[in-house]
C-alpha cells in the first residue's frame, strides 16, 4: 500500500472529526465518502480501491452522456470518452485510493449541468440543480473550484445577454451564485484553511510555473529572458509537456497545437462553451503561475483533464458540423444536404470514429507504484514488542505503520510533513522520525531508560533512516536482536546489553 493511500485511509480509521478532518485535507468529502462505502463493504485495501475504480470506470460514460446532451455529434462524443479512457494518469490512478478519478467524474457531471443553463439561461431549476451539484463536489474535492466558477462564470454572461443587467438582480442566476460564493468562502476558512501545511508548498516546488527547484521566486513575466538549457522558460515548458502527456495519449506538440487550434475555434464559434470549458485552464495556469497550485503534477490536476477534453470534442464537433452541411445535431430546419456534403462528412465521421477506435486500443498500462509491504513487519513488531519498548518509524512508512497498527490512532499538527499532521498511536512509544528538524537529538533523548528499540524501516526508497540510528545503538550498548524483512521493508529489533 502506497503511502498516500495509507495517509487517506486513516480518515477511516480515526474517531474523532479533527482527525478526518485532517486526514481529508481538501478532499473531506472523499474521505467522508470513503468511510461510508468501507461500512458497508468492510475495510480491506481491495475495497478501498473499488471506490476509486468505480468513479474511473464511470467517466467515460457520463462524458459520451453528457456530450450526447449538449447535442455534439456520436463520432465527436465517442472520441471524448475514448480519450478519457486512454488517458495514462487516470489509468495509473484508477486503483489508488486518492480521489482523483471521483474529481474527474464530477467535473464532467459539473459541466453537464453548466451545459443545462447556457441552453436556457432564465431556467431556476438549472441554476437550482448546478448550485446543489457545486456544493457537492467541492465538500467532496476543493480543487473542482475551478470548474463551479467556470460554470456560473458562463452561465452570468448567458443571463446577461438574454435578459439585461436589470433582470439580473432579482433572479434565481443571482441568488444561487451568491449561495455557492458563500459556501466555497465558508468551506475554505473552516475545513480547508486549517489544514494547510506550510510544507506543501515546499513538497511541490518545481510544479510552479516560473519557479524552478532550488531558484527564488521571480516575476511571473521575467521567465521568459531565462533561456538557458536549465532556464525557467524550458522548466514551464516541462510543466506543459507534463500537463498534456499526462491527460492524453499521443505526442506532447500535436496534442498541444490541437488543444490551442480547438480552444481558437470554439472562441469564435461557441463562445459560452469557450468561457465554460476554458476558464479553468486559465485558473489554473495562473494559479500556478502564483505559485498556488503545482500545474504538471499528474494527480493534481486530474479535475482539468475534463474541462480540457470538452473544448477538444467542441471543436471537433463544429468541423463535424461543416462538413455535414448541417447545424446542430437534431436541429430542424436544417437545408437538405448535397451528397458532396454527405460524402464529407461520412468521410471525416469515420476519421474521428477511427481515431476513438486507435485510442480504445491503445489504452496504456497502469504506471506501477511500488511500495514496501509493512503488513508482515507489523504483524511481527506488535507480537514481540513491550509497552516500553520505542519504535522508530522511517518515514515511508509513517502512515502505513499508523493504519495496520491494531491501535487506536489520532492525529497531531506537524509543520514539517506536507499532509500537515502526523499519526499518534495510544499507547505506543513511538518516534516518527520525520517529525523532527533533528532526528539524532531527539533519538538520543528518547533512547534514555529504554532497553529494547525497533527500526522499521523502507532502506531502498528515498529518505530511509540510515547509518547514524544504527550506529548510535550500537555505541549506547545495543545489539541487533533480530532482524525481519519483507519485500522492500525491514524490522530492527535492537536490546540494551547491559
Amino acid at each position: 500500500m502506497h503511502i498516500d493511500d495509507a495517509w487517506v485511509l486513516l480518515g477511516w480509521k480515526s474517531h474523532r472529526w479533527v482527525d478526518i478532518q485532517r486526514a481529508g485535507s481538501a478532499s473531506l468529502g472523499f474521505v467522508l465518502l470513503l468511510r461510508g462505502w468501507l461500512g458497508i463493504f468492510g475495510f480491506s485495501y481491495g475495497h478501498a480501491q473499488l471506490l476509486p475504480f468505480v468513479a474511473s470506470l464511470l467517466s467515460a460514460p457520463a462524458f459520451l452522456l453528457v456530450a450526447m446532451r449538449m447535442r455534439f455529434r456520436y463520432p465527436a462524443a465517442i472520441l471524448g470518452g475514448a480519450m478519457l479512457l486512454a488517458s495514462p494518469t487516470l489509468v495509473s490512478y484508477s486503483t489508488r485510493v486518492k480521489q482523483y478519478s471521483l474529481e474527474v467524474l464530477l467535473a464532467i457531471l459539473l459541466i453537464g449541468l453548466a451545459a443545462a443553463i447556457l441552453r436556457d439561461p432564465t431556467a431556476s431549476r438549472s441554476w437550482i440543480f448546478f448550485v446543489l451539484g457545486s456544493v457537492v463536489a467541492l465538500a467532496i474535492s476543493f480543487a473542482l473550484l475551478g470548474v463551479v466558477v467556470a460554470g456560473f462564470a458562463a452561465g452570468l454572461v448567458a443571463f446577461l445577454r438574454q435578459e439585461g443587467i436589470n433582470g439580473l438582480w432579482r433572479s434565481c442566476a443571482l441568488s444561487c451564485t451568491a449561495a455557492a460564493a458563500l459556501f466555497a468562502g465558508g468551506w475554505f476558512l473552516v475545513v480547508i484553511r486549517p489544514t494547510l501545511s506550510t510544507a506543501l508548498r515546499d513538497f511541490w516546488s518545481g510544479f510552479y510555473l516560473s519557479e524552478a527547484v532550488g531558484r527564488p521566486q521571480v516575476a511571473p513575466w521575467w521567465h521568459w529572458t531565462d533561456t538557458t538549457s536549465n532556464g525557467l522558460l524550458v522548466h514551464d515548458w516541462k510543466l506543459f509537456q507534463f500537463l498534456f502527456e499526462g491527460a492524453f495519449t499521443g505526442p506532447f506538440i500535436v496534442l498541444l497545437i490541437g488543444f490551442v487550434a480547438a480552444t481558437a475555434l470554439v472562441a469564435l464559434r461557441r463562445p459560452f462553451q469557450a468561457v465554460l470549458f476554458g476558464i479553468p485552464f486559465v485558473i489554473a495556469v495562473g494559479g500556478s503561475a502564483a505559485q498556488l497550485t503545482p500545474l504538471g503534477g499528474g494527480r493534481t490536476d486530474a479535475w482539468l483533464y475534463a474541462p480540457m477534453l470538452f473544448m477538444i470534442v467542441s471543436a471537433v464537433d463544429i468541423i463535424l458540423q461543416w462538413a455535414h452541411g448541417a447545424e446542430r445535431r437534431n436541429v430542424g430546419g436544417a437545408k437538405p444536404r448535397s451528397a458532396v456534403s454527405r460524402g464529407r462528412g461520412l468521410v471525416l465521421s469515420g476519421l474521428v470514429s477511427l481515431t476513438a477506435l486507435v485510442c480504445v486500443l491503445n489504452i496504456p498500462s497502469p504506471s506501477a507504484f511500488p511500495w514496501p509491504d509493512v503488513v508482515p513487519l507489523v504483524g511481527k513488531l506488535e507480537a514481540g514488542r513491550g509497552s516500553s519498548d520505542l519504535v522508530v518509524v522511517a518515514p515511508n512508512f509513517t502512515f502505513n505503520y499508523a493504519l495496520e497498527a491494531p491501535e487506536d490512532v489520532t492525529t497531531k499538527v506537524s509543520t514539517r510533513n506536507s499532509t500537515h499532521f502526523t499519526p499518534v498511536l495510544r499507547g505506543v512509544n513511538t518516534m516518527n522520525w520525520q517529525d523532527y528538524a533533528a532526528p539524532m537529538r531527539e533519538f538520543d533523548k528518547r533512547l534514555s531508560g529504554v532497553r529494547d528499540v525497533w527500526l522499521l524501516d523502507a532502506p531502498e526508497l528515498i529518505y530511509p533512516l540510515g547509518a547514524a540510528p544504527r550506529r548510535e545503538l550500537a555505541n549506547q550498548g545495543f545489539l541487533l536482536s533480530t532482524e525481519s524483512k519483507s519485500v522492500g521493508g525491514v524490522l530492527e529489533h535492537w536490546r540494551r546489553s547491559s
